[in-house]
């Protein structure tokens, strides 16, 4: 397997249980769930959590019965006793020794399923290491991305993972689809890159696919490796072996643009910013000559202020997903979970909005208010008496704008500064408006003379 793939496979692998625990908190309904938050976190034996359970530590052990969900993030988290229903854990290090009725969703360095371990549906793991010991018993199925995995217990279904060294000792009772390693492929992640001082200590394994002679697999064994799997004499697969190897990627070589197809394309960017500059032009001619005329009046301070509004921009779009984010976390442990909702859906529609009129701008605002200006300073030397007008200078200011966009390299510089320009140009239309804004409502609240 490609290291690119393995590290697409671990990420993936490492979201599972992030993503699931933020979506449960958020969606907690206010009236169903205990939280629980402290640096060591305890069900004791005998003690039952007639609820679901959100808990946050340094350590969270489970020894008694949680009748509900368990969303957890915690350094290291321990369930000895018995879960009536999901797990979704995000953790360094974590221990399955009692009974989880649904599905375990586990993103951490390492997991273990002790001797006495079953659940009784799905595992989807993702992280360093994955151990299965004998005994543990998977109802359904399990879905792993990560480094390593050694699986000696009972999975009763399917089988399927991307990592870069399995062993099995254990049992699959139907289908095993894996990707693996190889021995030879360099850039494997060491374990340090995952686990620090304080994680559990892990058997390494062999890099690549190993079953051994207590191996059983029920249904067909499916691999893509680039060397054969170490298959032990004793080792049974009912549905036969099928080994693929990987594809190695092919560059296509793109076709050199032709003539021709270059022309095309620079009528179709012609034409679209005539059609959507003539509809800006007849909507709102007088914004657009008011945002050039700021860019004309002062040309180094619109190129200054665009640039930061690059930065701006970038800084607004990371601080609404910051808070969206902490806020629905906060609200969703303060088991207000319909907040936590709306909170993520203003989220969501604020970046959609952010991103959309920032691209509509930057393609077809700035080009339109541009060509604009740039049509009307030409017409200012030669017919002024044209200049006023709307569609003929921003026709001719258009077509020079693409003439001079279409020069290789040079171009694609023209083009930066324009649009640079035109966003400090709003920039500083902007402010203006707010301050006329606030000097008209100040006006509004003097008193009148007697």
């Amino acid at each position: 397997m490609e290291r690119a793939k393995l590290r697409r496979d671990v990420l993936w692998g490492l979201a599972i249980g992030l993503i699931a625990t933020i979506v449960a908190v958020a969606g907690a309904p206010a009236w169903a769930a205990e939280t629980r938050s402290a640096n060591h976190v305890t069900v004791p034996e005998g003690k039952i959590v007639d609820d679901d359970l959100y808990a946050a530590g340094g350590t969270i052990s489970i020894d008694g019965t949680v009748t509900g969900d368990v969303i957890a993030v915690a350094q290291t988290v321990v369930i000895n006793g018995d879960v009536g229903d999901d797990v979704n854990v995000g953790a360094q290090a974590v221990v399955i020794n009692g009974r989880i009725r649904g599905t375990a969703r586990v993103g951490c360095q390492s997991l273990s399923l002790g001797k006495d371990a079953i659940v009784e549906e799905d595992v989807l793991w993702g992280g360093y290491s994955l151990v299965v010991q004998p005994g543990a018993r998977i109802r359904r199925d399990v879905l792993a991305g990560g480094y390593q995995a050694l699986l000696a217990g009972n999975i009763e279904r399917n089988l399927k993972a991307g990592v870069a060294a399995l062993q099995l000792d254990g049992t699959v009772g139907r289908d095993m689809i894996i990707e693996t390693g190889d021995e030879d492929e360099e850039g494997g992640p060491p374990p340090s890159v995952f686990m620090s001082q304080q994680a559990a200590p892990v058997v390494i394994v062999p890099v690549g696919l190993t079953l051994g002679d207590g191996a059983r697999v029920g249904g067909k064994l499916v691999y893509t490796s680039k060397k054969p799997a170490k298959i032990a004499p004793g080792a049974k697969v009912s549905g036969g072996i099928e080994h693929k190897t990987p594809k190695p990627k092919e560059r296509v070589k793109q076709p050199q643009q032709t003539a021709v197809s270059w022309a095309l394309d620079q009528i179709r960017r012609l034409i679209a910013l005539v059609l959507f500059g003539l509809l800006l032009v007849w909507l709102v001619p007088g914004w657009l000559a008011a945002v050039g005329e700021k860019i004309e009046a002062k040309p180094a301070p619109s190129f200054g202020w665009g640039l930061l509004v690059y930065f701006i921009f970038g800084g607004a779009t990371l601080a609404v997903l910051v808070a969206m984010i902490v806020l629905a976390i906060l609200f969703g442990v303060a088991t207000l979970g319909g907040v936590s909702g709306v909170i993520v859906g203003v989220g969501l529609l604020a970046e959609v909005v952010l991103g959309a009129g920032f691209w509509l701008y930057v393609a077809v605002g700035g080009p339109t208010i541009v060509g604009l200006l740039g049509g009307r300073m030409l017409l200012r030397r030669g017919r002024p008496e044209t200049a006023s007008q709307r569609v003929v200078p921003f026709l001719i200011g258009a077509i020079v704008l693409w003439a001079l966009t279409a020069i290789p390299w040079i171009g694609a510089l023209v083009s930066l500064v324009a649009t640079t320009m035109a966003l400090g140009g709003l920039w500083m239309w902007g402010l203006e408006a707010l301050r006329r804004s606030s000097s008209e409502s100040g006006d509004s609240t003097e008193p009148a003379p007697s």
